[in-house]
């Protein structure tokens, strides 16, 4: 099998069909499936854990946390039960527990 492209999937919808479609077509094609807030506060962690279980392509959550220090590393072990292999965040001093979490923690400094 060849090795997917480095290419991300922003799965911008909070239809859990389409998404499901989307992510069906481009499985083993593309390295990492992005969810973003809608989709999350729309569908949960269960619709996480579909996608999830559908594709054997990496996560992305796309959840911008943004919060005391203490609060967002909360949110992360929250949602780090759904395996995901990176998680947006506002805080850019306090990633150390996102390693623990074996997570990959994508620190924005500015949003446009």
């Amino acid at each position: 099998m060849n090795k997917p492209a480095p290419i991300v999937l922003a799965v911008d919808t909070s239809d859990l069909d389409v998404a499901k479609q989307w992510v069906s077509a481009t499985d083993g094609v593309i390295s990492v499936v992005k969810l973003g807030l809608e989709f999350y506060t729309t569908l949960g962690n269960d619709g996480i854990r579909a996608i999830a279980d559908s594709c054997s392509t990496d996560i992305f959550l796309d959840l911008k946390l943004h919060d005391i220090p203490h609060t967002v590393a909360g949110a992360a072990r929250a949602v780090s039960m759904l395996r995901p292999k990176f998680l947006t965040c506002m805080q850019q001093e306090e990633v150390r527990w996102f390693r623990q979490l074996q997570m990959q923690c994508l620190p924005l400094t500015l949003l446009v």
